[in-house]
């Protein structure tokens, strides 16, 4: 027979002092909720850039290929259509001024450097460019908060992401970073021409196209007119053209000077911010140039 256990063999009752404690111990406590409410948009974040002073002939079609030329315009992630909104009056008329949301945060930096002060169309009125500034109105209505997005958010954003990814996506071992397409040249002009004469921009951007074109497919020509070393840079649709870019205008003469040349590196910035004194010279200068050409076509239809 199997001896009955033993009295030190069976477990001890709980404690007074333990169940008591477990007694005392407080409930836990639920996690309160906040109240939904507005949110201010942190302004280190915020890409969005206002306009106004625009022409109230301007379409939709002009405005987006005019700010798609200082940055890629940011789409919606469901629709996929471009975010940007231009204000109309109460019979649909455009008021010439409007917002577009950019896909990087530089892209307002340099559509207000570039275009701010700017008269577009036949209008007097400037151009002024700012940073988008949301103010809160009304209540906060929950019930008006998007809905929860699937993946295919996450999946667009990232062929966002790919339009600004430096590394080639063919395939092959060899792959070179996107900016391998960019060739920068040195020396092709000197900035104070541009400031008895504008429209040298243009012709020098133009000669230095067209003899690109030659080489190959040529995406983009920037003038920085204000660099001291006279800094042109030249997009390529290929790495071959941008490598007989290189071989072609560099140690090259034009313009009197001799061109040196050589693919971006990817990180040097050869923008230079223009200052107060300068942009009052700058303007001072296209004003006197404009009041030169309506002299000469008042002597002209007087003869």
């Amino acid at each position: 027979e199997i001896p009955p256990p033993s009295e030190s063999s069976q477990p001890d009752p709980p404690s007074s002092s333990t169940s008591s404690s477990s007694k005392d111990q407080a409930p836990l406590k639920k996690k309160v909720k906040k109240t939904p409410e507005w949110f201010q948009l942190e302004q280190e974040k915020n890409t969005w850039v206002y306009l106004s002073g625009l022409p109230v002939t301007m379409t939709e079609n002009e405005f987006l290929e005019l700010m798609g030329k200082y940055g890629i315009v940011a789409e919606h992630p469901e629709t996929e259509k471009k975010k940007f909104k231009m204000y109309v009056d109460g019979e649909g008329n455009f008021k010439g001024d409007a917002k577009v949301c950019y896909f990087k945060k530089e892209s307002i930096e340099l559509a207000m450097r570039l275009m701010n002060g700017i008269r577009l169309g036949t209008g007097n009125t400037k151009v002024k460019v700012e940073p988008a500034k949301f103010e809160l109105k009304g209540e906060f209505d929950p019930k008006l908060k998007p809905k929860k997005r699937n993946n295919n958010k996450k999946k667009k954003k990232n062929r966002q992401d790919n339009l600004l990814d430096w590394r080639e996506r063919a395939g092959g071992q060899d792959l070179r970073e996107k900016h391998a397409k960019i060739v920068i040249l040195h020396h092709c002009f000197d900035p104070k021409e541009f400031l008895e004469d504008a429209c040298q921009i243009i012709e020098i951007r133009d000669d230095i196209r067209e003899e690109c074109e030659k080489l190959g497919p040529t995406k983009k020509v920037i003038i920085f007119d204000r660099h001291p070393q006279g800094v042109v840079s030249i997009k390529f649709g290929t790495h071959e053209a941008a490598d007989e870019a290189v071989k072609l205008f560099h140690n090259r003469w034009f313009g009197g000077k001799q061109i040196k040349a050589a693919l971006w590196d990817g990180v040097t910035d050869y923008a230079i911010e223009e200052t107060e004194g300068e942009r009052e010279a700058r303007l001072a200068s296209w004003h006197k140039f404009i009041e030169g050409d309506e002299s000469e076509e008042k002597v002209a239809e007087k003869v």
